[in-house]
């Protein structure tokens, strides 16, 4: 891929425009093949809290499946770059 002075970056959550049927994830998901230097996401509170976000509320994935998240970038960066299980930092 091209190298850029400046690192280019994605938003899956504010291009998604919500977490309905998974967008945010599947657009994550989508967009990691243009190999972004990295991925900004919208994390709100977990599934079964009552309180919600001020803002962005419907784009924000929950605390509880910020791993799918992370998830989905390691699954990526093994297939794509030279990492292994190690470099993820659990």
């Amino acid at each position: 891929g091209n190298s850029y002075w400046t690192p280019v970056g994605f938003d899956p959550s504010h291009s998604a425009g919500t977490m309905r049927n998974d967008f945010v994830l599947r657009n994550l998901q989508d967009g990691l093949r243009y190999n972004p230097a990295f991925a900004m996401i919208e994390v709100g509170y977990p599934t079964r809290d009552s309180r919600r976000p001020l803002c962005d509320a419907e784009q924000a994935i929950p605390l509880d499946r910020l791993s799918e998240a992370l998830d989905i970038v390691v699954g990526h960066n093994l297939k794509h770059h030279t990492l292994s299980l190690s470099d993820r930092g659990d």
